[in-house]
């Protein structure tokens, strides 16, 4: 097997349980930045935002968090359910033992999570 073939053998079966379950990862990576939005954007209701200390650029505050919201769950959604689903994997199913008793390289394996929490941080 060649490297890129085991790469895709392990990263297959995490991103076919995306798909199964892609409406309860939607609404649960959709719940953080709807808070952060009530809670900083709304309940903050600052005016305006100095950007750069002096006073010549001033952004309305809303759209001064709204990328820093999206940067933020994009970051955190996606290092968050890779390594839970890393160690519930690990600690309780036995996968990980399972993947090293397979004819797979220990740098597939790596690639292929990594390739998980990059197509999770898209969603």
């Amino acid at each position: 097997m060649s490297f890129f073939s085991e790469v895709y053998a392990v990263a297959w079966g995490d991103i076919r349980f995306m798909r199964h379950n892609i409406v309860k990862i939607t609404i649960s990576s959709l719940m953080l930045p709807i808070l952060y939005l009530l809670a900083f954007g709304y309940g903050l209701k600052a005016g305006e935002v100095d950007v750069f200390g002096d006073g010549s650029v001033m952004v309305p505050y809303l759209d001064f968090v709204i990328p820093v919201i999206i940067a933020l769950t994009s970051l955190s959604s996606s290092f968050n359910s890779t390594a839970t689903r890393m160690n519930v994997q690990r600690l309780y199913y036995r996968s990980f033992d399972e993947m090293m008793m397979c004819p797979l390289s220990n740098p597939a394996i790596i690639v292929g999570k990594t390739i998980l929490g990059m197509t999770r941080s898209i969603f």
